[in-house]
Order: C-alpha cells, then sequence, then structure tokens
C-alpha cells in the first residue's frame, strides 16, 4: 500500500495553528522579557542610590554638583560603585553610549539615566552650590533621578518648562509603558510617567512656580502641577 501524505488543505491548517499560537505567545514572551529587564534596571537604580548616599555621607550631607570640572555628578559617584555598568539600563538603548562629560578626572559613565537637577541644585544649573540633604524633608516622596532615552542632555531630567518641558522628547517609559525612578531616601520605584504628577507632586519645583532661586524651601513644592500631565501622557504614547 502506498503511504498517504498530508493533503495542502492539512498542511496550511496546521501553519494557521502555529501563526495563531505565534501571535499569542510572543507578545507574552515580550513582556516576561521586559518585565526582567525591568527588574534588572530597578537593582541598577538602587546601587546608584546607595553610591549616592555613600558620596552625601562624606561629602557634608550634600548632593554632588550637577557638573564640574571634576565631571558629573554620576562620575563623581562612580568610584562608590563596583562597575559604571549600572548606569545601563539593558532596555533603553541611549545606555549604549558613553559619556565622559569632558574630563579624565572619572571613567565614562553609559548613558539613560539622569537627575531631578531642582532636586540636587537650588536653580538647576551645573555650576550650582548642591542643597544640602536636610533641605528635603520628605526624601521618599521626591524623585531624585530618572530614565531618559537622549543622548543630547545626559545626567538632567528637564522638566523646568512645563507645558514646554523636554520630557517627551527625552523621556523613557519602556519598561511596558513604566519607567523605574530612583527616590531622595535610596528606595526605586516602577511607576507611569503620569502618576508622577497625578495626585502629588513627585518632582517637585517646577519654572512657573516662581520664588527665590536659592530658597531651600522649593525642594518641598508638592503642589500637583497641571501643565506636566498631558505631557507625561503624550511620552506614555510613545510606547
Amino acid at each position: 500500500m502506498k503511504r498517504k501524505g498530508f493533503t495542502l488543505i492539512e498542511l496550511l491548517v496546521v501553519i494557521a495553528i502555529i501563526a495563531i499560537l505565534a501571535a499569542i505567545l510572543f507578545p507574552v514572551f515580550a513582556k516576561a522579557r521586559e518585565k526582567a529587564r525591568t527588574s534588572s534596571c530597578q537593582s541598577n537604580q538602587k546601587q546608584i542610590g546607595i553610591g549616592f548616599m555613600q558620596y552625601v555621607q562624606d561629602y557634608d550631607e550634600t548632593w554632588p554638583q550637577m557638573t564640574n570640572p571634576s565631571g558629573s555628578c554620576f562620575q563623581v559617584i562612580s568610584p562608590y560603585l563596583k562597575s559604571t555598568q549600572v548606569f545601563a539600563c539593558p532596555s533603553n538603548v541611549a545606555s549604549k553610549v558613553n559619556h565622559t562629560n569632558g574630563t579624565a578626572n572619572y571613567p565614562a559613565v553609559p548613558g539613560g539615566y539622569g537627575v531631578n537637577c531642582r532636586v540636587i541644585a537650588p536653580d538647576g544649573w551645573w555650576g550650582d552650590r548642591p542643597y544640602p540633604l536636610a533641605a528635603n524633608r520628605g526624601p521618599a516622596q521626591k524623585i531624585l533621578m530618572g530614565e531618559l532615552r537622549t543622548e543630547t542632555h545626559i545626567d538632567c531630567v528637564w522638566l523646568d518648562w512645563d507645558a514646554g518641558t523636554q520630557y517627551p522628547s527625552w523621556g523613557f517609559a519602556g519598561h511596558n509603558g513604566t519607567s523605574n525612578f530612583l527616590f531622595c531616601d535610596g528606595h526605586v520605584k516602577t511607576m507611569k510617567p503620569t502618576a508622577t504628577m497625578s495626585t502629588f507632586n513627585y518632582w517637585g519645583w517646577f519654572n512657573s512656580v516662581g520664588g527665590d532661586p536659592g530658597d531651600t524651601e522649593r525642594i518641598n513644592y508638592d503642589t500637583v502641577v497641571a501643565a506636566f500631565q498631558p505631557r507625561a501622557a503624550a511620552l506614555e504614547a510613545l510606547y
């Protein structure tokens, strides 16, 4: 007897079933992989937070400057870390580029993270004398560092322009629509960007708030800045 093979219709049915299963399972696998990368990013930020805390303990309870002749704040805290690769988020392509900030005093660090410049320094500019740690009355409620996908403005999450902020262009929410945030007390939380300004202002001072640039009370500004919300939503929409 001749052995009967598969008919064309049977083969097409099998192929269709495999295609349907692949369409169902691939997104699940992708989300699971991203979840693992999110955890790795959280671990990185936790180590960076420990580096910041060790630095402030050695330097009169004061945050490092954003940028100074010695290097960026990330470069300055790098001796407290085992490897500069903790500055590289596995999900963020911006982390593949190292930055020296024009100095040879410290090693180059990968991009992808940026500090909240208004929490670090009074006016947010590079040469400002940094805030003391004690100026922040709610360190568990203020973001110290967020994620960036830009290489244009490394080290700083620039939010000062409220409705004109660069956050949609520079921010990163590639962890299944969320982003990891390091807070000033050292804990790390995964949140949607809009959640950072929905019922409470986790960022602090914005330009529209006004006030004396040297006023340390600006670090404790908690009122929601409504103009930021649609900009954060625009960032989320990209993912």
